[in-house]
């Protein structure tokens, strides 16, 4: 479930680019309210499935950090902006010539944020075939070093190697075996926790905010740009672009589709920041669903 709920939000954008939609209204102060489940999700999913090269800071950071995680080329969006109106099927399909070599970032698999938890994966795909091959010295070894306990290395006793010097290495091996698997299990459980946490009510959540604000906006998004691509819902997600770009001086050189005009216009960015603030405080549980799921053992 947890791979299918990436898988999702990455063919949709819809965690990724309502994150980014939601750190510019609070960095610029258009939001005040929290979104706890974003928040988490973010955290859990690494600042790199997000943004290339970290935070951005203000607007013209803001539209060039989306291209970049978008992977498109603001020159070519330009080209498209120009062109001559198509058919609705060729204006449905995104030309791949809009997109750099690097291509969209997508949503990391997780396999590096769960490095313990993919070991036994793995095991458990094998059908844990040739059980006593399979938990090799080495196997055992990796595993210790994932949980970062240092080895147990046999200790050069000097002199007589008496019975209370075997004794007092028989209680130190006990006890370090102790020390691994009590650390085994605390991070077999923090990454359980990860792979329980249902990105799929994120997921939701984000694309709500991002279709409201497609709709809210839209009219004057459609005023400002020259056929906007964000009417279909596969496309749904540059609807943040369009945004950003909007709110972005006339010389600034990342900006997506053809403006119509030269002057900044801020409207469409205060008008998702209402839309985020209403949804986060009028609507219950719409930041907090996931993680209230947690807590309730996934009653809700």
């Amino acid at each position: 479930m947890h791979q299918f709920a990436i898988r999702i939000a990455s063919v949709t954008g819809s965690i990724q680019y309502a994150a980014q939609l939601y750190h510019a209204l609070r960095t610029e102060s258009l939001v005040k309210a929290e979104w706890p489940d974003l928040d988490h999700a973010q955290k859990l999913l690494g600042e790199s499935s997000f943004y290339v090269g970290g935070l951005p800071k203000n607007i013209p950071e803001y539209m060039s950090k989306f291209f970049l995680q978008a992977g498109l080329s603001p020159a070519a969006k330009a080209r498209q902006g120009r062109s001559k109106k198509t058919s609705k099927r060729q204006a449905r399909e995104v030309d791949r010539s809009q997109y750099t070599t690097a291509g969209p970032r997508m949503i990391a698999n997780g396999d590096d944020r769960l490095p313990l938890s993919k070991k036994f994966i793995k095991l458990h795909e094998s059908k844990w075939k040739k059980e006593v091959n399979a938990w090799s010295r080495e196997l055992l070894r990796d595993i210790i070093a994932t949980v970062n306990v240092k080895p147990v290395t046999p200790s050069k006793s000097e002199g007589d190697s008496g019975k209370s010097n075997d004794q007092g290495e028989m209680m130190s091996s006990r006890l370090r075996c102790l020390e691994v698997l009590l650390k085994l299990t605390e991070t077999l459980h923090d990454e359980s926790r990860s792979l329980r946490f249902p990105l799929l009510k994120v997921h939701q959540s984000s694309w709500e905010l991002l279709t409201t604000a497609r709709d809210k906006c839209g009219h004057m998004l459609r005023a400002y740009f020259r056929e906007p691509d964000f009417e279909d819902d596969e496309l749904t997600w540059l609807i943040t672009g369009y945004i950003f770009s909007a709110a972005c001086r006339a010389h600034d050189k990342n900006r997506i589709g053809l403006p119509l005009k030269q002057t900044p216009d801020l409207r469409p960015l205060k008008m998702a920041g209402e839309i985020c603030e209403r949804l986060l405080t009028r609507r219950k549980n719409f930041g907090t669903r996931a993680l209230r799921w947690m807590e309730c053992g996934g009653q809700n």
